[in-house]
């Protein structure tokens, strides 16, 4: 009699769906990807209070969003860059979307929740089986036809749920998004 696999082994719906849910994100859009190479950060000394603003922010549990604006070419994506990287670090960072006008995927809001998920997926075995679970149970929800709305509540929101719970007691974790406007 043939065995079933382990239970944290992937079977193959689960492969097929995450390699899906890979290809259909924006791989580019995360912070320290090629695509959006050279990566600039903030040089050492420099925007020192700003970061730690944005660290005492970020560590508010009762925070839940944080806005930074400044006019076009002020350093906004190198600092959402230099805290995304400090964020890694540290293990908390959930996810990143640079948005850019000249990549296809990555200007429009097409892929947000996809490349969110994707991210999310990779953080902990648990939130990717919830993850390919949705995409099991309703493969159209990686459709760029797809509610935003699905996709934002089975592909993030269900996600982090399990995440909060998963690590409970621990600090938060964060999503950054730059250059909404492009």
């Amino acid at each position: 009699m043939a065995q079933s696999p382990p239970k944290h082994a992937p079977i193959q719906g689960d492969i097929k769906g995450w390699q899906k849910l890979a290809r259909d994100s924006a791989q580019g859009a995360m912070y320290d990807s090629n695509e959006r190479q050279p990566h600039s950060k903030c040089l050492s000394g420099t925007r020192v209070s700003l970061l730690q603003s944005l660290r005492t922010l970020a560590e508010d549990p009762s925070r839940k969003i944080v806005w930074m604006a400044g006019e076009a070419g002020s350093g906004k994506t190198t600092i959402a860059h230099t805290f995304a990287d400090e964020l890694r670090v540290e293990g908390k960072l959930a996810g990143t979307f640079f948005f850019s006008r000249r990549h296809a995927k990555r200007s429009t809001f097409d892929h947000v929740f996809l490349t969110i998920a994707y991210q999310l997926g990779l953080q902990h075995p648990r939130v990717h089986e919830i993850i390919m679970k949705a995409i099991a149970d309703d493969p159209a929800l990686l459709a760029q036809e797809r509610s935003r709305l699905d996709q934002f509540e089975k592909l993030i929101i269900e996600p982090l749920k399990h995440l909060g719970q998963i690590r409970r007691g621990e600090p938060g974790m964060s999503l950054i998004l730059d250059a909404l406007d492009e």
